[in-house]
């Protein structure tokens, strides 16, 4: 019995050690919320941002493709979004089966920048539209249900919303809309 405490007691510190590697690291990072805001054009930030998981992408066999017509400018913190993205690409490509495509559109209209990321693996439940971007929920075996919460918050500081949504012929499609002209005040 002792030993067996012992093993469930070194388990539990085990697990505790990472959940507080977990709120060290993007928990902190996501309370500064002050934003350095400036106009950036839409298509070289997407273009920076498939950059990041384009490695990723090649092990998982995943293509990423980018659309972004008209490039638009927003007036927006840069690495804030950039991350929001970056996020949302690397879930789409996990969530991905080899073969497949991810896509990445940034689209302007009604005085927003919407940027779309569209994948075709399972979807996300409808129960689980919301739940996704509280803190600490997640599906996966690995995951730490710490993305999207943050990609939520950061959206939200800047005057934008984030959501879920069916992707045609399967997949989900998460959708960031931010004011064109900056965060609000």
């Amino acid at each position: 019995a002792v030993a067996q405490a012992r093993e469930n007691a070194g388990a539990i510190e085990d697990a505790l050690g990472g959940v507080n590697r977990v709120l060290t690291g993007p928990l902190v990072f996501s309370r500064d919320l002050r934003l350095n805001v400036y106009e950036h054009r839409a298509c070289p930030l997407l273009a920076e941002c498939v950059d990041a998981v384009r490695a990723a992408a090649g092990v998982r066999g995943v293509t990423l493709r980018v659309e972004c017509a008209a490039d638009p400018t927003a007036v927006l913190d840069k690495l804030k979004v950039k991350q929001v993205v970056v996020n949302l690409l690397q879930n789409a490509i996990e969530a991905s089966a080899a073969g497949s495509e991810v896509l990445v559109r940034a689209t302007a209209r009604d005085g927003q920048l919407e940027i779309a990321v569209t994948d075709h693996g399972p979807g996300v439940r409808a129960e689980d539209r919301e739940a996704v971007f509280t803190p600490f929920f997640t599906r996966k075996e690995h995951g730490t249900g710490l993305g999207l919460a943050i990609a939520r918050e950061f959206t939200q500081a800047h005057g934008g919303r984030i959501a879920v949504e069916d992707a045609e012929g399967g997949g989900a499609r998460f959708v960031l809309r931010l004011p064109l002209a900056g965060p609000p005040g």
